[in-house]
């Protein structure tokens, strides 16, 4: 790999527990696990699931449901740091079999805590809602998801339907998910440059797609391409059973499609996806006029697939890490101290994974950890892009910032909402970049 791409930073977790074989870890791991046994039998004993016949919502109800979220609460952010801890393993390094085994064993009573989430659905929407929102304040301070539960409860199956889904998804959806992010992770791709074969991972194969360089980017393009023709049967058969398992739970809930299902999930109705749609469609002329001007700007006839990502007007030059940070700091100053701060906490505190390596998974995401930390996951192509998907993610972070002072229960937000701040932190170094021009080096303003 390039000097650019070597140099790039892992994220540390050794804040959280020092590592997978510590006493702390140890001692997290069972807390948990006692932690959703104890769950478990809080709602059997109280019969926590969909009820045959109403009942009044007495102080007794009140109680028993505001112990109910707080436990919850309580179990979420132990579990999720738990989470959160093992992904950071098995994202960067998917070979890593102590990471795995750990994770496998805790996957069960992740079942079981789920299914605990499907049986308080269940039982909130037996209940007056209006009634428990008039007599209890934790009810009040969660009521946009007592509403979603109500109306989530019109589409579960029996109880004994919904225990038997929560088991089968070890074996089914969630382990070919799994599946695909392992052996996705450990593809790799040979490249032919400057006279040597380098073998690289399928990520940073991609990220040469951005490279000034047409004759390495097609090389690549069709390397990936082979890669992932070779890979094809494995990775259909992931597909293939995801989703034939959301279209089997899709009609058993009674949802009239998949569709109907997600647009619930993301808080947002069909009109509204059907305008922005019809607003998109409308637009494409205006994307083709962009494409051929594209095509003309770089030189080219007509534009390959592996042409429409290189950035135009940079040349030979690139963004090195350290400026892509630096230009974020900078950026996100001019909207507010706080932001910048927490751009400052993420490079100073190594929230961020930013190097492409064979194991890691591809793309880029954003977890919560605790508090108003976070872990950052990206690909870092030195380039353009590289930068902007580098401010979106952190943009994701401060979003989990704001909402660190919200409950648990509360800080889960569909991904109608979740996409808004990173847009914003992208579009705000995007809209500052036009003001200046790019760096004439790769360690220079």
């Amino acid at each position: 790999m390039s000097q650019v791409q070597s140099d790039l930073p892992h994220w540390d977790f050794s804040t959280v527990f020092p590592n997978l074989s510590s006493p702390e870890f140890e001692a997290g791991f069972q807390q948990a696990i006692e932690a959703i046994a104890s769950m478990v039998q809080l709602f059997d004993e109280n019969g926590i699931n969909r009820l045959d016949t109403a009942v009044p919502v007495d102080d007794q109800v009140v109680s028993l449901f505001d112990t109910i979220i707080s436990r919850f609460n309580d179990i979420d952010e132990q579990i999720h740091i738990l989470q959160v801890y093992l992904y950071g393993y098995l994202t960067t390094d998917s070979r890593n079999t102590e990471a795995q085994a750990r994770n496998s064993q805790l996957l069960p009573h992740l079942s079981r805590l789920s299914l605990m989430g499907t049986r308080l659905t269940a039982w909130v929407g037996s209940l007056d809602v209006e009634e428990l929102l008039e007599k209890s304040a934790v009810a009040q301070q969660h009521e946009y998801v007592l509403q979603q539960a109500r109306q989530r409860a019109m589409h579960l199956m029996s109880p004994e339907q919904e225990d038997l889904a929560a088991e089968l998804a070890l074996t089914g959806g969630s382990s070919w998910y799994r599946l695909f992010s392992n052996y996705t992770s450990q593809i790799t791709v040979n490249i032919e440059r400057d006279g040597h074969t380098e073998k690289l991972p399928l990520t940073a194969a991609q990220n040469l797609m951005y490279d000034p360089d047409r004759a390495l980017r097609a090389q690549a393009h069709e390397a990936v391409l082979a890669a992932l023709a070779e890979a094809a049967v494995p990775i259909a058969a992931c597909l293939n059973s995801l989703k034939g398992e959301t279209l089997a739970l899709t009609r058993r809930r009674g949802w009239n499609s998949p569709l109907d299902m997600v647009l619930f999930q993301n808080a947002i109705d069909r009109p509204t996806l059907d305008a922005m749609m019809n607003a998109t469609r409308k637009s494409f002329p205006d994307f083709q006029r962009y494409l051929k001007a594209r095509a003309k700007a770089l030189g080219l006839p007509k534009m390959a697939y592996y042409d429409r990502w290189v950035p135009l007007g940079q040349g030979e030059q690139s963004w090195a890490y350290q400026d892509a940070t630096e230009f974020v700091l900078s950026q996100f100053g001019t909207y507010s101290e706080k932001m910048r701060g927490l751009a400052e906490r993420a490079f100073g505190e190594n929230w961020i994974d930013a190097e492409p390596r064979d194991g890691k998974r591809g793309g880029a995401f954003c977890m919560g950890l605790r508090g108003e930390e976070s872990r950052i996951l990206t690909n870092f192509e030195p380039g353009f892009s590289g930068v902007s998907t580098l401010a979106h993610e952190l943009g994701h972070a401060y979003h989990n910032m704001c909402l660190a002072q919200r409950t648990p229960l509360l800080r889960d937000t569909p991904m109608t909402l979740a996409e808004t701040a990173s847009t914003f932190a992208r579009k705000l170094w995007r809209m500052r970049l036009w003001q200046r021009p790019f760096p004439k080096t790769s360690s220079s303003f």
